[in-house]
């Protein structure tokens, strides 16, 4: 209930924005816990591309399995711009880089390295992996 309020409140905000200007760069992004297939994301954002990152199975891992829920939607505006600013075709992709990362003793491999676990300070940086996408001129 609070996810469906808090993005419709997104959505009439990147509306009203489009309301004055028609082909406005927006970037949307964040951790929207659902996966980019979930109903409520893909009906509150339907006119924004959601560039998924496809290097690897996710940004957090639940219970030993991966979850793509930090994702980033850009307008059309920044896919179809010939001149001024763009997405770089191919870009986005979930950072893996080593520090990030420590092993999965529960359920094998590797998980984000968490800043705490519970109390106990772990000396990681977030539970979630970041999501990145370049732009470009």
């Amino acid at each position: 209930r609070d996810r469906k309020a808090v993005l419709s409140t997104l959505r009439q905000a990147t509306d009203s924005i489009t309301a004055l200007h028609n082909n406005a760069h927006i970037v949307i992004l964040g951790d929207f816990n659902d996966q980019p297939h979930a109903r409520i994301i893909r009906q509150a954002l339907s006119s924004y591309h959601n560039l998924t990152a496809r290097n690897c199975n996710g940004s957090y891992k639940y219970q030993g399995r991966w979850e793509q829920i930090d994702q980033i939607f850009v307008s059309p505006s920044l896919l179809n711009n010939h001149e001024g600013l763009r997405i770089e075709n191919g870009s986005t992709a979930i950072l893996q880089l080593p520090y990030l990362l420590e092993p999965d003793e529960k359920y094998g491999l590797q998980r984000p390295r968490r800043t705490f676990i519970g109390p106990k300070y772990n000396g990681g940086v977030s539970d979630h992996l970041p999501v990145i996408t370049y732009l470009t001129r």
